[in-house]
């Protein structure tokens, strides 16, 4: 039984098809994304030279319309994919509480400084290494998306207590150094004498690859992008003089 349509029709529509295939798909596979754009678009070419596909006012009709409706999911699609999404957590899935792993905290200025119990990353051993995390604790910032952090050199996973230790540097030290700067000394304080900054910083505790760079990590949010997990959190006071 016909379907009605002839052969060129079929190829048209089967070229339309994955050529709106390659629309959805290219700005998250550049490559398979336009390799369906240009060959739907090479198979839609060969069907439409037929003039009864060109000529046919339903066809042009239903070409317009599903063309208007692909163009619109594929807009929505890519708000979706790139805005939206960025109002959710991108570390939700890659964040392990371990009750318990911070032992102690704090410690001499200018550093951040941590004590974590190695035996409860027993089962991260072999793949990953420990590294700590510094940052500014600003509640008008994102945590994981602030860039003025300080993270420290990878540790490897052992038994007992493991200490974590990163000065203040990069990002984290600029801040550090810009705030000082603005501080206005307060009235019978000498304008020559050293500023002595209090903050409030916070210190994560990351899994990375052991084979990993630590410095590529720009905030937390790079850390599953490099294979990383997140497993401890905790606030604590800080000063630099």
């Amino acid at each position: 039984m016909s379907d009605g349509l002839t052969l060129p029709e079929k190829l048209f529509w089967i070229g339309l098809t994955v050529f709106g295939g390659g629309l959805y798909v290219v700005f998250e596979h550049s490559a398979w994304g336009w390799l369906f754009i240009v060959g739907g678009a090479g198979i839609m070419v060969y069907g439409a030279q037929s003039r009864d596909v060109l000529l046919r006012p339903s066809l042009m009709a239903k070409v317009i319309i599903i063309s208007l409706l692909t163009c619109g999911f594929v807009a929505f699609d890519y708000y979706d994919r790139h805005y939206k999404s960025h109002t959710e957590s991108k570390t939700a899935g890659h964040t392990q509480r371990i009750d318990g792993l911070f032992i102690q905290w704090g410690g001499p200025e200018p550093q951040c400084h941590v004590i974590v119990d190695g035996d409860k990353l027993n089962e991260w051993r072999d793949r990953y290494a420990i590294a700590l995390v510094c940052g500014i604790d600003d509640a008008a910032t994102d945590r994981e998306r602030e860039k003025r952090i300080a993270v420290s050199s990878l540790y490897d996973i052992r038994h007992g207590h493991v200490t974590l230790v990163v000065p203040y540097k990069g990002a984290l030290l600029d801040h550090l150094n810009e705030r000082k700067r603005q501080m206005i000394p307060p009235p019978g304080v000498s304008p020559y004498a050293k500023p002595l900054l209090h903050f409030v910083a916070w210190n994560v505790a990351v899994l990375l690859p052991r084979d990993s760079n630590p410095s590529s990590i720009t905030c937390l949010e790079d850390v599953p992008r490099y294979g990383g997990l997140i497993v401890e959190a905790v606030v604590a006071a800080g000063q630099q003089g």
